[in-house]
């Protein structure tokens, strides 16, 4: 074989073999580069998102009360027996009356919130029995109920001074319930109170 021949030949250029071999494996780590990179990208920025959504808290809206905070120190709403009226109003042409019953919801203070030993059975008579024989109930109840007398005259004293008219649409209802709340909470000593008219006739 001449030296000719032998330069020709490419099973015997093992240089030229060599450099083949380079270029393919640097386009297999360019190529690897490329597809891996996006989705490490994409995975380290829906950790980032997870992270940011898991730290954000919601703002609350005034008179919200979230789980673990109504959990850890929203008070106790107790409520008191319904009491129904049949009150005149003060309507002079005409005779209106309102028939209505009302209950209150109360919040006292912390230490009325604890239930006390004395059973519930004692107020019983005027509003169908009470709460059962022996059920146990907050000491804000049993100071509430010695007063009962009292919100009675409220409710019927507010109640008698306000005339059909006013008293015949949603706006007046709200008025009166308002006026009863802020009355009654004054009155009674309590944190706070709520008004609600489970029923509530004019005629």
């Amino acid at each position: 074989m001449d030296k000719n021949e032998k330069k020709n030949n490419p099973a015997e250029s093992p240089a030229e073999g060599g450099g083949d071999s380079q270029i393919k494996l640097l386009l297999f780590v360019v190529l690897g580069i490329s597809l891996v990179a996006p989705v490490a990208t994409a995975v380290f920025t829906v950790k980032s998102i997870n992270q940011n959504v898991n730290t954000l808290k919601p703002t609350p809206t005034p008179g919200e009360v979230h789980e673990g905070e109504k959990a850890a120190g929203s008070p106790a709403v107790e409520f008191f027996d319904p009491m129904e009226f049949l009150v005149n109003l003060a309507d002079s042409e005409e005779s209106h009356y309102l028939k209505t019953t009302v209950s209150l919801g109360l919040v006292g203070a912390a230490e009325e919130n604890a239930k006390s030993g004395s059973g519930g059975g004692e107020h019983g008579g005027g509003h169908g029995g009470g709460h059962g024989g022996g059920k146990k109930e907050s000491a804000l109840l049993a100071r509430v109920k010695t007063q009962e007398p009292v919100i009675r005259d409220t409710v019927i004293s507010i109640i008698s001074s306000r005339k059909f008219r006013d008293l015949g649409t949603v706006a007046g209802k709200n008025e009166l319930k308002e006026t009863l709340k802020a009355k009654l909470k004054d009155q009674l000593k309590v944190e706070d109170v709520s008004v609600y008219f489970t029923s509530f006739t004019l005629q």
